[in-house]
């Protein structure tokens, strides 16, 4: 079907959504807290392609053939095929569509609105080609070799992580699943989506390991052998040292142990916030411990009161000054010369300085107390700022 849409307001309509979909990052709920890595590894660049094809069919009237839509279909399979249900990459396309009319008709005028109104059901009609071409595709794939071992691995991942039960043996294999596990929670930030790819490539291939993709980074449970007393898994440890130099591939491991299944939830738990932990604050060091962590983790899971605590360097954000000296003061181990070092001022400045930050926050950072409470303020914030999300 093809909307009666003046060729004008088409273009003016189409630009406007192209806007929309080159702010997912920043601004739409669906994509709210991922890496700008993931989204412009597919996420953006599907969305984008997407955008483009609705309007020509919107200006043509004509449904893009198989070949037109044959890359968004291999971004959507490739996602199913790394793990993510088929349900989902298809809902997303409901809830991406729905974001970006939302977006548009807020932004609008009320003739903006009465043409979104005209793209209804065009807009129906290619959702269902779209989607209906990726569920054909991602069935084909099943027949593929190694599909069904990788469904066999993530639907194992799933019980186990969820606390139910997946059985002694791994379907059509001799290997028995372990009872020991370390979970490993991976977040990734900016860098070359392939090189992602690749550090995941090689968590999938280590011996034992059933790993689970999500929207965030991915999961991993890697055997562990008690009477080893492994802290971080020799898997995870080769990929610290292939891995943790290159500026290309940024991603944080948070790392937990389970000594039986049951214990496998609350590790996954646990791992998760370190993991998160590691992304917030941009560890240097990628793998994440709770006991390298404790007062980080603890204020991340006290919720509201990590948010308050945050807000106690809220009066320095106005004084760049005063926030630039505390920052380098609390890197410094609490040292006022070190301070006066790195800002090339005279020590007297400092001190003048943290007495200003005394009097407007209310915590004197040359007292052991205060210095601590805005150590942890900072922790705060920036766990805050970095859209901390278990």
């Amino acid at each position: 079907m093809q909307a009666q849409i003046p060729d004008t307001a088409l273009a003016v309509l189409h630009d406007r959504a192209i806007a929309v979909v080159d702010r997912f990052a920043a601004e739409l709920p669906l994509y709210e807290g991922l890496p700008q890595s993931l989204i412009e590894g597919g996420f953006l660049h599907g969305s984008r392609l997407n955008v483009e094809l609705f309007f020509a069919f919107l200006r043509t009237g004509k449904l893009p053939d198989e070949a037109d839509t044959r890359e968004i279909v291999d971004l959507a399979v490739a996602r199913v095929r790394d793990g993510a249900p088929l349900a989902e990459v298809l809902n997303n396309y409901r809830i991406g569509a729905h974001v970006v009319r939302s977006q548009l008709a807020e932004s609008g005028s009320a003739e903006d609105s009465e043409i979104l109104r005209e793209t209804t059901e065009p807009l129906i009609e290619y959702l269902l080609t779209v989607t209906g071409r990726i569920a054909v595709a991602a069935a084909a794939g099943v027949h593929e070799p190694g599909w069904e071992q990788r469904e066999r691995l993530r639907v194992v991942a799933d019980a186990l992580l969820c606390g139910t039960d997946p059985g002694e043996w791994l379907p059509g294999s001799p290997t028995p699943i372990g009872t020991a596990f370390h979970v490993v929670v991976f977040r990734v930030g900016d860098g070359d989506p392939a090189a992602l790819t690749e550090l995941r490539n090689a968590i999938d291939a280590a011996p034992g390991s059933f790993v689970r993709m999500d929207r965030r980074g991915w999961t991993a449970l890697l055997p562990w052998a008690e009477q080893a007393d492994e802290e971080v898994p020799g898997s995870l440890a080769e990929l610290v040292s292939k891995f943790s130099a290159r500026t290309d591939c940024g991603w944080w491991a948070g790392v937990a142990r389970a000594a039986t299944r049951a214990q496998v939830p609350a590790a996954f738990a646990e791992a998760r916030v370190l993991a998160e932990l590691g992304r917030c604050l941009g560890r240097t060091e990628p793998v994440c411990l709770r006991r390298e962590l404790p007062l980080e983790y603890t204020l991340a899971r006290s919720g509201a009161a990590c948010a308050d605590l945050a807000t106690v360097l809220n009066p320095l954000d106005h004084q760049p000054q005063l926030a630039q000296t505390l920052d380098l003061y609390l890197d410094t181990d609490f040292n006022q010369l070190g301070t006066a070092r790195a800002l090339f001022v005279h020590r007297n400045t400092v001190t003048y300085r943290l007495s200003r930050i005394h009097e407007i926050t209310g915590f004197d950072p040359a007292s052991a107390v205060g210095a601590v409470q805005l150590a942890a303020a900072r922790i705060a914030r920036r766990i805050q700022g970095g859209h901390f999300a278990e």
